[in-house]
């Protein structure tokens, strides 16, 4: 190659640079003026205007449908998590319904209002002019797939939300707390949001009890701390059984140590007079009532083999049906079911033996009993 060849490269490189250049320039002078009249005119002000609302509802992609209902979900919300002086819009909408309907489930997103404008250009190593204005950011809540999220979304029937406010002097960072409410009208999603920087928007700690979730440490509107939360993973069973886990924050952090989980009754309570059998044994494992043994020497026979409530009931294997002997009065309904607990953190099996005693014993209908544990 002779040099007037690498010459005229070099030239028609820079003659390159400067058109690109001078379309930026030129695209910035046609969109300044209008970008400064829509700042003039609330368009791109952080101050919750309705201007400024309607213009982030048009962009909206068309298959979500905006929540209008319990009021504090309506519309854009203001909030403050990431630690700057500007507000951020929150949404709440419907996704994966059809033709805006609203029976799909519930995501968000928050619009970060944003100043960092420096254009760069490596070309010519040239910095760009700030410019006299803020800009929105969009960052998802759920449903999102970036790392850390994935797990689902904020709620079934409807979702409350408030702001725990940062506590400089405990170190714990301000988050959002979504309560998502499930068709038993129960919260039975909560996800709890942390700013963790311009690039990866919103980092989430989710929890999901399909029959609920509590927080027993924790009242809405006080300001305070999520320290403890329970999960109730209902069952597909006769007795309206759960799973019921423990979870408990990690000092300041958004991480919560599980509990390992633990079978009970949904509700959260004894049945007075459990129906089916395996609802019998697990009253008896919560609280061994001699009430639900047959006898009091079974009682005796059934502390002796379980001396104390375990720590944890692990799983509770039954039949669905009993096994019927003998006719008339001497007819025998009986059911033997199988547990597993640990028990002086100790993992044991025990199999329980239950008779139906006579509507007369039972109090005007058939009723099991225990009366052999081994």
């Amino acid at each position: 190659m002779t040099a007037t060849y690498w010459q005229n490269r070099r030239a028609l490189l820079a003659g390159w640079r400067r058109a690109l250049l001078m379309r930026r320039w030129r695209l910035l002078a046609v969109l300044l003026p209008a970008v400064m009249l829509l700042t003039s005119c609330g368009i791109f002000q952080q101050s919750g205007t309705t201007a400024s609302t309607d213009f982030l509802m048009q962009t909206l992609p068309d298959d979500w449908t905006p929540m209008t209902e319990p009021a504090n979900v309506n519309g854009f919300q203001e909030i403050s998590i990431d630690g700057d002086e500007a507000d951020e819009y929150l949404l709440f909408f419907y996704y994966d319904s059809q033709d805006g309907a609203t029976n799909g489930p519930i995501g968000g997103i928050i619009y970060d209002g944003q100043d960092d404008t420096a254009i760069y250009d490596p070309d010519t190593v040239i910095p760009m002019p700030m410019q006299p204005l803020a800009f929105f950011v969009p960052y998802r809540l759920l449903p999102d797939w970036t790392t850390g999220k994935g797990q689902g979304y904020l709620g079934d029937k409807s979702v409350n939300w408030e702001v725990t406010p940062e506590d400089q002097i405990t170190g714990f960072e301000a988050e959002l707390v979504v309560q998502g409410i499930g068709t038993n009208g129960a919260t039975t999603r909560l996800s709890l949001f942390r700013w963790l920087g311009p690039k990866n928007g919103y980092g989430v700690t989710y929890f999901q009890g399909s029959y609920s979730i509590t927080m027993p440490d924790w009242t809405a509107g006080q300001d305070q701390r999520i320290n403890t939360v329970v999960t109730l993973e209902a069952f597909n069973d006769r007795s309206k059984l759960c799973n019921q886990t423990y979870w408990t924050r990690q000092g300041t952090s958004a991480q919560f140590f599980a509990s390992p989980s633990n079978i009970t009754f949904c509700l959260d309570a004894i049945p007075a007079q459990p129906t089916y059998p395996e609802a019998v044994v697990l009253a008896w494992l919560k609280d061994q009532n001699p009430e639900f043994a047959l006898t009091p020497d079974a009682q005796a026979e059934l502390l002796l083999v379980v001396p104390n409530p375990p720590e944890q009931i692990v799983s509770l294997d039954y039949p669905g049906t009993a096994t019927v002997t003998g006719t008339g009065n001497t007819t025998k309904s009986t059911m033997t079911v199988e547990s597993t607990i640990v028990q002086g953190g100790v993992q044991r099996v025990v199999k329980w033996q239950l008779r139906e005693v006579m509507a007369a014993e039972g109090g005007g209908t058939t009723r099991w009993r225990i009366e052999l544990a081994e």
